[in-house]
């Protein structure tokens, strides 16, 4: 097919056709080259005439704009379009075919743009420095007991829902996408798989949250949830803190209560005392970590023994849990 021949919107869709992502991915993917084709058209260009220059600019704004997600989000997009400009590069390939004269040099001239931008450096731009704020016990108290005393929630789905994310601080969609098979509700064990870190990793828990998993799962509330659903459930809350509450409150919550975790376990008949070292908390709760590409290696540092003292012995959350259970009820 000659792209030449595309509108913009119809470049996208073969691309994403073509590549066969997940579709989660292909979302991601959609929404940041979406917002790069409306800027070209703003500056009076297309996918077929972009070049380098367009790209630096375009990921210049949106460093500089607050309001995007994140650093790693604007450096993605150079990836994504280094990756878009690779299938170009082989769509014009096609369409060289039999080409001569002012024809091929054109598509040479366009080989030569798509070439400028696959080799491309990141552009150098001074970093936002992103803090996120630790997330304290007694916040999490406070919040945990806003949400069970909400007379207008009588099945304390906010806080169920809020107590899984900071129980694993795993990420929303993770969550939702639990299927049956996932669940060991005899070994009290819990099967995560990160799309974007590509680490399938067991997780343990408590009594307590297994409660919360069990009532979740015989009425199905808890299979198939749309993550919507559980930002709904907590956005309201927070007035309570006096600071934003949202659903990435539990990753904070967990990555910075358990760093640094000392304690004393037991691997078979061997006693042991560990300090819990800086990339558990990542990896345990899904993160990418810089630097570390091969994160399943990583996961596979920790012994299912330590992995089980920690969350079920040691867990952050177990000094919350006896003033808790007055509030609520859980059959």
């Amino acid at each position: 097919m000659n792209i030449h021949a595309l509108s913009d919107d119809e470049i996208l869709k073969e691309y994403f056709v073509c590549n066969e992502y997940k579709s989660k991915v292909e979302k991601y993917q959609y929404c940041i080259m979406n917002g790069f084709k409306k800027y070209l058209n703003s500056q009076g260009k297309t996918f077929r005439d972009f070049d380098m220059k367009d790209v630096r600019d375009y990921y210049r704004m949106k460093q500089g704009n607050d309001e995007w997600k994140s650093p790693r989000s604007v450096n993605t997009f150079i990836v994504i379009a280094k990756s878009f400009c690779k299938w170009m590069d082989k769509r014009i390939n096609v369409v060289m075919i039999g080409k001569r004269g002012e024809d091929l040099d054109v598509l040479r001239t366009e080989k030569s743009r798509m070439d400028d931008i696959k080799d491309m450096r990141m552009p150098r731009m001074p970093q936002r420095i992103t803090t996120v704020p630790p997330v304290t016990l007694p916040e999490l108290k406070k919040i945990f007991t806003a949400m069970i005393r909400n007379k207008t929630d009588s099945k304390n789905y906010a806080f169920k829902r809020m107590w899984l994310l900071c129980y694993f601080g795993c990420r929303v969609d993770e969550i939702a996408s639990i299927t049956p098979n996932m669940v060991y509700l005899d070994e009290n064990k819990l099967k995560f798989m990160t799309e974007k870190t590509e680490v399938e990793r067991i997780v343990f828990y408590d009594d307590f949250t297994k409660l919360i998993f069990e009532e979740y799962i015989e009425n199905n509330k808890l299979i198939n949830i749309v993550p919507q659903a559980w930002w709904h459930c907590v956005k309201q809350y927070g007035n309570v803190l006096g600071k934003k509450v949202n659903t990435k409150l539990g990753r904070q919550a967990f990555n910075t209560n358990m760093d640094h975790l000392d304690f004393v376990y037991f691997e078979g008949d061997m006693k042991k005392h560990e300090v819990l070292d800086n990339n558990f908390a990542k990896v345990i709760s899904g993160h990418s970590i810089p630097g570390l590409k091969d994160i399943t290696a990583v996961y596979r540092m920790y012994s299912f023994a330590l992995i089980k003292a920690a969350m079920i012995e040691h867990h952050y959350l177990i000094s919350l849990e006896e003033d808790l259970k007055k509030l609520l009820v859980l059959k």
